[in-house]
Parts: C-alpha cells; sequence; structure tokens
C-alpha cells in the first residue's frame, strides 16, 4: 500500500512538474515573441539611429540629421517622406508626410478618408477624431497600436489654402529615454 501510494505521488509530481515546464515555457515564448514583433515598419521603440539605418538600408536618405533619418519611399502607391525621430538616440516617433501638393481640400479629404478606412482595417475602430466644427479643414483621427505601446496619428492641416497630409506614429512612453541625457558639467562649456 505504502508502495502503490508513492508511485502515485510520484507520477502526479511528475504529471505536475511536466505541466509547469510546458507552461513556462509558453509564457517565455509569447514574451519572445511579442518583443520581437516591430512597433511600426520593422522597427521597435528605442533603436539606435544605427540600427534603423541597416533595417531601412535599401531606402535614399534625403536627410540625416543628429535626432532624425528622412527617407523617401512610397505608401499607398504614393510617394512620401518617412521621417524617424530619436530621442538621445533612442528612436520615439516615426512620421510619414504626403508628397501631394497639388491637391485641392475635397481631394485632400478623399484621400484622407482612403487612409483612414486602412487604417482601421489594420488598427480598428479609432478612440480619439477631430471635432471639425471649428476647424473644417483640420482633421486627425487616432488609434492605438498593435500592442499598445505606440499613439497613431492621422492628420490634415490647412495652411492659407495649402494641405498637409500626414500619419505620425510616437512610442507612447519616450520619456523613458530621458535617462540617456547626457550629464554636461561646466568644463564642457
Amino acid at each position: 500500500s505504502d508502495w502503490s501510494s508513492d508511485v502515485c505521488s510520484s507520477d502526479l509530481r511528475t504529471t505536475i512538474m511536466k505541466f509547469l515546464l510546458i507552461f513556462c515555457s509558453l509564457i517565455i515564448t509569447i514574451n519572445i515573441c511579442s518583443f520581437s514583433q516591430p512597433d511600426v515598419r520593422n522597427v521597435r521603440w528605442g533603436m539606435t539611429k544605427q540600427e534603423v539605418k541597416e533595417i531601412e538600408m535599401n531606402l535614399n536618405i534625403v536627410w540625416d540629421h543628429e535626432n532624425d533619418i528622412t527617407y523617401e519611399t512610397i505608401l499607398s502607391d504614393n510617394k512620401v517622406l518617412l521621417n524617424y525621430s530619436f530621442l538621445y538616440d533612442h528612436l520615439m516617433q516615426v512620421d510619414y508626410m504626403f508628397l501631394t501638393y497639388d491637391l485641392n481640400k475635397d481631394e485632400y479629404l478623399k484621400y484622407y478618408s482612403e487612409l483612414r478606412k486602412i487604417l482601421i482595417d489594420k488598427y480598428g475602430k479609432p478612440y480619439e477624431e477631430t471635432d471639425t466644427t471649428f476647424h473644417p479643414a483640420d482633421y486627425y483621427t487616432r488609434w492605438k497600436g498593435i500592442n499598445n505601446r505606440t499613439d497613431i496619428r492621422l492628420f490634415t492641416i490647412e495652411h492659407e489654402e495649402c494641405f498637409s497630409l500626414g500619419i505620425i506614429y510616437l512610442y507612447k512612453d519616450f520619456k523613458e529615454f530621458l535617462k540617456y541625457k547626457p550629464e554636461y558639467k561646466k568644463d564642457d562649456f
């Protein structure tokens, strides 16, 4: 009787240990997969400027400054400027600016609606939209990114009958990069 109870408890312990091992492996795998998922395009928030350049090496750089890199590329069949912004060499924002200067107001609003539909298909229902009562040509729509680390804003702005259209992807916790701010001493100046 004692022998059989020892065997049963041993089998039970083995089963529980196998279950815990599988469960822990599953949790680790999920965490690794979610960590490797890009936040926007093929990049993740916090990447260095050099890491982004390596990922976008097939695009033409049109501007390279200390805190920004701008490329020219195609998005939704249109030429766009793709800008990466960095805070202390950590990626914090990605912008698309559409190069469609010759569109009139109605064409911009139509294009805005088309992009809005594409973004709804990708990110779901927006959590905020413009009340256009006061500025009928200034629109924006906002979404949360796939992994909830990103604030996404589609916008159009009118200024003296010229229109701008773009999409901004912003890392919600970009202030965490302030810890990388260099310490300056009066001897540095």
